[in-house]
């Protein structure tokens, strides 16, 4: 069964040391037309955590998938924009909360959710 958007809730700062955690957290996700990471529980991020997000985009992105934002604090938005995130991910990408988010992926339409199972 296909996934056709996943919204994991990310708590605490996003360093060296929780980076693991977060590669592991998607290493197995399946197919989806939207990933939406909930940033409210994030209150900083360093160059490690920005680097692990980006990675985690390149995945997404050869899916042909959408990594999206919502809850992002101020002081984390300025250093994914210092770091280029912004801008490889889009600012059509970045939203206020999870609802909005998930509203406009919906509204974007999923391929996984579209196709039709053959059944045989």
């Amino acid at each position: 069964m296909q996934t056709c958007k996943e919204s994991p809730f990310l708590t605490g700062p996003l360093f060296f040391a929780a980076t693991g955690q977060f590669n592991e957290a998607f290493t197995k996700l399946g197919d989806t037309h939207a990933l939406i990471l909930s940033m409210r529980g994030v209150p900083l991020i360093d160059a490690s955590g920005l680097e692990v997000i980006h990675r985690l985009y390149e995945k997404i992105h050869k899916q042909g998938s959408t990594l999206m934002f919502a809850g992002v604090h101020e002081n984390v938005r300025t250093m994914m924009e210092r770091g280029g995130l912004v801008k490889l991910v889009g600012e059509e990408n970045f939203f206020w909360s999870s609802d909005q988010a998930i509203v406009e992926a919906e509204k974007r339409g999923c391929y996984f959710c579209s196709s039709s199972l053959t059944l045989g």
